[in-house]
């Protein structure tokens, strides 16, 4: 399946990846009294240019490319999740945001302040374990995160 190829592979690690970052970034803040908001978001699937870079660089054929657009809601739609946790009034520090669908729809959160709900896909992101790897692999990478308290 191409999916699971390795630039695929690489693709699905850093969203991952992301969430996990954002939710340990959380944790320090929350932790230091801070008041720094920090949420997750996920667009779903957003017909964009990444199904036609994609097709260009071999990494999908024209047909999957075509399906995967067809079957994806507009990129404004895939922006709905960042404009609500970036402007909505129920948003709070620890949230994530995803269509509801996964992949379509309006956007309802599946983490309230960095408690996912049951069942949900995106909550592989709680495993705090890994929210520890990854942040000592990012200090690793770029040196020390220095936070002072609030």
């Amino acid at each position: 399946m191409w999916l699971a190829t390795g630039t695929w592979v690489r693709y699905h690690q850093t969203k991952l990846a992301q969430p996990i970052f954002t939710f340990a970034l959380h944790d320090r803040l929350r932790s230091l009294g801070s008041h720094v908001q920090v949420l997750s978001v996920d667009p779903g699937g957003a017909a964009t240019n990444l199904q036609t870079t994609s097709h260009g660089s071999g990494a999908m054929t024209s047909l999957e490319a075509r399906f995967i657009f067809s079957a994806s809601q507009s990129a404004d739609d895939g922006a709905l999740p960042s404009l609500v946790a970036c402007f909505g009034p129920e948003a709070r520090s620890g949230d994530f945001y995803t269509p509801k669908s996964g992949l379509t729809g309006p956007p309802v959160a599946v983490a309230k302040e960095g408690v996912f709900k049951n069942g949900c896909a995106e909550s592989n992101s709680a495993h705090v374990p890994s929210r520890e790897v990854l942040w000592a692999a990012s200090e690793k990478a770029v040196g020390p995160f220095k936070f002072q308290a609030a």
